[in-house]
């Protein structure tokens, strides 16, 4: 065997692959991480991740960091601060692989403890520079360091032990697996790999020609799921061993266009059996284990979803099927997928196939089918579901500004732009003439303010006009505009005119947006404000978004007063906040899909409710950025319903859009933990004076309070996910 695989090397011919899109969530500085260069990443079985960097170990949780750095007066504290791998044994201890030594954490007293290898002082400092730690089956911790030894420590045992496996010295022993028949396979700076199977004494060399006078140090080793071995070198790309290590295969820079670099740092088996390959300055490679045909993935500056860096120094899949890649400079970046089927459009700073702004505030679904997108500072944009590019309309095509606050399309087919500081506008798409109205002193028969947050036709003659100073009907054949105020009982304060959306039901009703909830009566001549019951805190809110659903109610979304639905009789009034398990007490709009579930927007993310018909208890499901969105934060007003069912929602880093029915919940259950106690409203830690802990809660599995500390006491948990379903 050794023989033939010596002589045999085989180059695969690239061929072609079907293509997937990846969308990669981000995680660096800015979130908490300690450090952007990103080593080393491990999903314990309590579920935390842990990300090695290069200044500090981080702890986190699916929402925030803990880190934890070297400390020179502290003997219990890490060992160093560039961590280089991790390791979690069957036991659920984790090991830590430092540049400066090794340890394990002992998660109960929140403390590291150094694991010595060697006593000779002989060693050098590359003795204590700790390359690799894996477990075989058998429960054996192997270790490899970057001075050329390999350490083993026996199941039973308390101590390591160097193992003599090389017959000349060995400079770098950096990646270690265990295959399925039990052979320890060991790569190092010699032209092979080292193994030892199971049962022998001895170890042997299956020397790889290629890597004959330093070509590439073989920096990982794994094993798929046919047996076949993947070896990614430091500087001569990617080999295959057959199943029974008798044939190689090679895939280079130079023969596979979809590996665009040789310089491979860490290799994981991601979904549906590919091979995930990443490079020091090639990004990533996806491949196809039994064809060798091969997708890369890069970095793209003008893509947030996009590899964070094309410098990729780590991989891991965890069991929920999530691909996480540490990278040299960009922190972290995770493939998902299980990602629900949000489409993300975001800005585009090189060509037109991309918002000109990031941040979306209306939409309009005209005649055609097109859709407009008002956005805040970059004008107009126009685009066709499925095409590449968007059209773009600015201040240099007569916009009266940059910032598009409200869209609508009138009887004859002209668009209405509401805009900030610039008045209204009429667009005809036909000639791409504009005509603007905008505030006059001293003119009672024009717009009353420049500021226009929402837009409304009123059959073929008229269109409501809502500004910040109030409402205003403008007649379309005269162009003069009708002044309309709140009606307010005597002796009260004068109602606050502002008005931020408009909405008109299947009732025919118009609801108006702005101090409370306000309907039009075009009897009076006027608009009244919706009574409540003296309890009710409807009126207390801004409202931000309207519902009539097919059963008659009235959903109402407001600024910091959550969601509150009035019966179809009017006779009742619910409320519904955070505590009730929504994700913010600011709704921005709302969408009833064809199951009868309802959409909105937040400023933490969308959120599908609905009202169990037996019970009417409200059901949710919450969904985040790390879902998919655009970001957790969404605009106001900036939604749309199209006429084939799709759902729009715009925020601060462009707009997603999706079909109701395809969003489906994650199958995978989340982990619990609990992170704090509170007593007295003050956090207890075990070292506290009569605190009921022994060690730290989240390793407690049982929690005795006295009768007095169980008066006043909050328990902290989290859900240990990277995304919410």
């Amino acid at each position: 065997m050794r023989s033939l695989i010596a002589t045999t090397i085989l180059l695969i011919a690239w061929s072609a692959v079907a293509t997937q899109n990846y969308r990669f969530d981000q995680l660096n500085v800015a979130d908490g991480l300690s450090q952007n260069t990103v080593n080393t990443i491990l999903k314990d079985s309590r579920g935390y991740i842990w990300i090695g960097t290069n200044d500090g170990l981080n702890q986190y949780n699916g929402y925030s960091f803990q880190v934890f750095r070297h400390q020179n007066a502290n003997s219990n504290a890490l060992k160093g601060n560039k961590i280089l791998t991790l390791l979690e044994d069957t036991e659920g201890q984790l090991w830590v692989g430092t540049a400066s030594g090794l340890c394990t954490y002992d998660p109960e007293q929140s403390k590291f403890d150094p694991v010595h290898l060697s006593s000779d002082p002989s060693s050098g400092p590359g003795h204590q520079y700790i390359r690799t730690i894996e477990q075989d089956r058998s429960g054996r911790i192997w270790v490899g360091t970057l001075s050329g030894m390999l350490y083993v420590r026996e199941k039973e045992s308390v101590g390591f032990k160097p193992v003599l496996f090389a017959s000349q010295p060995v400079a770098d022993v950096s990646a270690i697996c265990e295959d399925k028949q039990g052979t320890i396979w060991v790569g190092t700076d010699h032209a092979g790999l080292y193994y030892k199977s199971a049962g022998s004494e001895g170890w042997a060399f299956l020397p790889i020609e290629v890597l004959s006078g330093g070509q590439g140090l073989a920096k990982t080793i794994k094993e798929d799921k046919v047996g076949q071995l993947w070896v990614g070198t430091q500087g001569a790309g990617l080999f295959k061993i057959s199943t029974d290590r008798s044939g190689l295969s090679h895939y280079s820079a130079a023969g596979t266009p979809g590996l665009q670099n040789d310089l491979i740092k860490s290799l994981a088996f991601g979904p549906h059996g590919k091979l995930w390959v990443a490079t020091d300055g090639g990004g990533l490679s996806i491949f196809e284990p039994q064809t060798g045909a091969a997708q890369h993935l890069g970095y793209n500056p003008y893509d947030p979803q996009s590899v964070a860096s094309d410098a990729a120094y780590a991989l891991f899949r965890d069991e929920e099927g999530l691909v996480w890649v540490g990278t040299f400079d960009g922190g972290v970046s995770i493939f998902n997928p299980n990602h629900k089927a949000f489409h993300h459009i975001g800005r585009s700073l090189v060509n037109s196939n991309g918002l000109s702004h990031r941040s979306v505030l209306s939409f309009l679904e005209d005649r055609n089918g097109d859709i407009w997108i008002g956005t805040d500072g970059g004008g107009l944009n126009i685009w066709t579901p499925g095409a590449d590019q968007f059209r773009v309309l600015t201040k240099a095509d007569g916009l009266s500004s940059k910032v598009v606050t409200s869209l609508c399309q009138g009887p004859a087919g002209q668009v209405w732009i509401g805009t900030y500081r610039g008045g209204l506008q009429q667009f005809n798409p036909e000639t791409g003439h504009l005509e603007t109205y905008k505030y006059q002193s001293g003119n009672p028969k024009g717009i009353r303010n420049d500021n226009v947050w929402a837009l409304l036709p009123q059959g073929e003659q008229h269109l409501w006009v809502g500004t910040l100073a109030g409402l205003d009907r403008l007649d379309l054949a005269t162009g003069s505009f009708e002044h309309w105020s709140t009606f307010s009982p005597e002796g009260e304060e004068a109602y606050a005119e502002r008005v931020t959306t408009l909405y008109r039901g299947p009732s025919g009703m118009v609801w108006v947006g702005g101090k409370g909830v306000r309907y039009i009566s075009e009897d009076l001549g006027e608009l009244v404000p919706l009574e409540v019951s003296s309890g009710s805190t409807l009126n207390q809110f801004d409202s931000r978004a309207f519902l009539e659903d097919a059963a008659g109610r009235l959903w109402v979304g407001t600024e910091g007063g959550g969601l509150f639905i009035r019966s179809a009789n009017g006779s009742e009034i619910r409320n519904f906040t955070m505590s009730d398990g929504l994700p913010s007490n600011a709704i921005h709009t709302l969408y009833q899909g064809e199951d009868g579930a309802i959409w909105m927007s937040t400023n933490k993310g969308l959120s599908r409710v609905w009202l169990e018909s037996e019970s009417g208890e409200l059901r949710y499901r919450n969904y985040c950025k790390q879902d998919g969105l655009q970001s957790n934060q969404f605009s106001y007003n900036a939604g749309l319903q199209t006429r084939d069912g799709h759902l729009y929602f715009g925020g601060i880093n462009g707009f997603n859009y999706f079909q109701p029915g395809l969003i489906q919940d994650n199958p995978h259950a989340p982990e619990v933990a609990l992170t704090g106690l509170k007593l007295y409203d003050q956090y207890t830690t075990p070292e506290d004076e009569d605190s009921p802990l022994q060690k730290p809660i989240s390793q407690m599995e049982r929690l005795v309070l006295s009768h007095q500390q169980s008066q006043l006491f909050a328990l902290e948990f989290t859900a240990l996910v990277v995304c919410q379903g």
